[in-house]
Parts: C-alpha cells; structure tokens; sequence
C-alpha cells in the first residue's frame, strides 16, 4: 500500500522543527520503503504492507515521539484515498478567485462534527467530504476569513490542513510510487 503521512503543526513558527532528511531517514530505519518526502511542512510518501491504517498511524506517532520528541497527530492517507478526495473536490473551485484548502480530518472526528463548530465568514465556504473539509476563501477577502481564527481550538486539534496545489503534487508523487 502506499501511503501519505500527514504530519500537523512542524516547521511552523521555529515549533516542532524537523528535517526532512532526517524525517526520511528514520521511516526507511523504521523499514519502510519508497520513503520522499515533499515541502517541509511534514508530508512523507511511503509505502508498507500494513493494511489496518489505525494501527498503522498509532506506530508512527509512537516512532515520532520517540525520535523528535513530537507528539502531534498525523493523519494517514492511502493514495486511493487521496485520489477520491481531489475528484470529489467542489466544482467551484475551479474559479481563480479563490484560495482552496483541503483538512483532513483525524479519526474518529467525524467532518461534519468539525465544519458545525467553525465559525465561517462571507468570504468563505465550507464543504463536507469523504474524511476531509473543503475550505475554500474568496481571494480579496482572506484577511476576513474564519478560517485562520480555529487556531487553538479543540476541533482545530483534529485536522491537518493542506492547500489544493499541494495535494495535487503529493498524488502525482503517490502514482509515481511502484511497490516492489
């Protein structure tokens, strides 16, 4: 299978700092294979013969705290999945006027738990997917956004947040992966 480990809250403001060389290294030590990793804010493509996701993620929380002393969650995705998630992506953003994001949400949240507790704008919309949200701000209006006010909210806890050219890259990555 191959997966894509979504890491929250690294390299952000000097917190939580991880190479990625060494974010790399260590999944290959751990035997994972076809070990990249892409941009530094924590997204790492591999792939493992471990089917049960749940268990999957826990061991690799494990191995992060042990090795970084990190101790945030990570949300694992399959490249199937992946796939679903950007062709069920809201047909409105294909307008240029927008900044689109996907969350992905951590289970056993549930989207729809998440999308009541946030506070939404005019310049924004919201959209419940298959394990993710869809957030997408009108460009001229991102300083109004409700968005970037869930920062330290429970809910804010529970997702991982990716902007749409991102997730596009990581699964053209993912497609290129061959199991051996």
């Amino acid at each position: 299978m191959t997966y894509l480990a979504l890491l929250r809250g690294i390299n952000v403001g000097g917190k939580n700092v991880i190479k990625m060389a060494d974010l790399k290294k260590l999944f290959e030590e751990e035997g994972y294979q076809h070990v990249q990793t892409y941009i530094q804010s924590g997204n790492v493509i591999f792939t493992s013969p471990e089917t049960d996701q749940a268990q999957l993620t826990e061991k690799i929380e494990q191995m992060l705290a042990s090795a970084f002393s990190y101790h945030g969650k990570i949300v694992l995705v399959s490249r199937d999945e992946l796939e679903q998630v950007i062709s069920d992506m809201p047909s409105l953003w294909h307008s240029e006027d927008l900044r689109c994001y996907i969350s992905f949400v951590r289970p056993p949240s549930l989207p729809e738990e998440i999308a009541k507790e946030m506070k939404l704008t005019a310049t924004d919309t919201l959209t419940e997917g298959k394990g993710v949200l869809y957030m997408a701000t009108r460009a001229d209006g991102l300083t109004d956004s409700g968005f970037s006010k869930g920062s330290g909210t429970k809910w804010y806890q529970e997702i991982t947040i990716r902007n749409l050219a991102t997730c596009e890259k990581l699964l053209e990555l993912m497609k290129d992966v061959r199991a051996e």
